[in-house]
């Protein structure tokens, strides 16, 4: 393994091992439902942003899990940024029947609605799906 991606909460342990072990990674700090959450995550990539090893997301946890209000701040943090969101997505049927439910649109369209749907977007067990969101998907320039 020379390079890893992950999401965490416990973002300093995890760079720390990674400079440890030598191993590059993509790594940003998990975004729940609050505001510290995106505080957080900006400020530990403002500390290691100049580390060669140490490449950035901002990560909010998932659609399902994440308030609307949240998920849009993270779009904005994202953009001013400059960095890659990655988002647990379409992990489970139950899942995705949660953001329709919550949302009234299906996932894609969720993420299309917040302004996501760009190169710099990791989407993390995408397993279930619709066509339909797949032809949205399908218009990014992967």
């Amino acid at each position: 393994t020379t390079t890893f991606c992950d999401m965490t909460k416990n973002i300093e342990s995890c760079i720390s091992a990674a400079e440890k072990m030598q191993l590059r990674c993509l790594i940003g700090g998990a975004v729940f439902d609050n505001k510290n959450d995106i505080n957080n995550a900006i400020s530990i990539h403002k500390k290691y942003q100049n580390n060669t090893l140490i490449n950035f997301t901002i990560a909010p946890h998932s659609l399902y899990l994440c308030p609307e209000n949240i998920l849009y701040e993270v779009g904005e943090a994202a953009k001013d940024l400059n960095l890659p969101i990655h988002i647990h997505f379409c992990e489970s049927h139950e899942e995705v029947q949660t953001i329709i439910e919550k949302f009234k649109a299906s996932p894609a369209n969720v993420l299309k609605k917040l302004n996501y749907l760009n190169n710099d977007l990791i989407l993390a067990h995408f397993v279930h799906t619709t066509k339909e969101d797949l032809e949205i998907l399908n218009t990014l320039d992967w």
